[in-house]
């Protein structure tokens, strides 16, 4: 074979079939685009406020302190208020109790002096006025109307009552009994059983309780105020 037959490849010849390789796992990871960094938003630029809105945030802000302690000293006066109602109505009351203690405590002094005054005047009575007694014995033998009454009263009656009721005790046959535990100006009657009490000191306790009241004719005149 002569040398004018072999034809050379060309170099062009050699890159277009070329051999094909996978592609590697660093070239490719090589070829990764990078983030894009976006770069930060611009600051907002910084602004005073005008002397306008400095005056308006303080007049706002004096507005809600005013609103606030009107509530707080509204609700502080509120309660307040009430606890001086309460004291002042616990005063009334009290004064309302003292005012009535002292009306009862005036009231039984009366009662007392009145009393007092009655007995005194009742035992005067007896004594200037002893006739009183022979009404006394007529009634008291009108509620007993027996014969053979005993009629007891004290002995420095028992002259008065022989002497002015002379026919009235004979014709009934009634017997004056003297009895000194009586005081005078009273008398007690008994017959058959039955008994009239007329002495003072029942004749007494009747009036005083037909007022309300209790006492005794021979005890100081301290009345104890209630029903009978």
């Amino acid at each position: 074979m002569s040398a004018a037959n072999v034809t050379p490849l060309r170099p062009d010849h050699e890159q277009r079939y070329r051999r094909w390789e996978p592609e590697r796992f660093e070239d490719s990871k090589a070829r990764t685009p990078e983030p894009v960094v976006q770069a930060p938003p611009p600051e907002p630029e910084l602004r005073l406020p005008t002397a306008d809105e400095i005056e308006r945030i303080h007049i706002d802000a004096a507005e809600m302190g005013r609103k606030a302690g009107f509530e707080h000293g509204y609700e502080e006066g509120t309660a307040r208020v009430r606890m001086e109602a309460l004291q002042i109505n616990t005063l009334l009351e009290h004064f309302e109790t003292a005012v009535s203690e002292f009306d009862q405590q005036v009231g039984e002094s009366l009662v007392r002096l009145a009393l007092e005054i009655a007995r005194q005047v009742v035992r005067r009575e007896l004594k200037t006025q002893p006739h009183c007694l022979l009404d006394v014995v007529r009634e008291a033998l009108a509620q007993l109307p027996h014969q053979h009454v005993n009629i007891h009263v004290h002995p420095g009656d028992a002259q008065l009552v022989r002497t002015h009721l002379a026919d009235q005790v004979q014709h009934a046959g009634h017997r004056i009994r003297e009895d000194a535990s009586l005081a005078r100006g009273g008398c007690r009657l008994d017959a058959a059983g039955t008994q009239v009490d007329a002495t003072v000191e029942t004749r007494w306790k009747r009036v005083v309780e037909s007022l309300g009241l209790r006492d005794d004719w021979s005890a100081p005149a301290e009345p104890r105020l209630g029903a009978v």
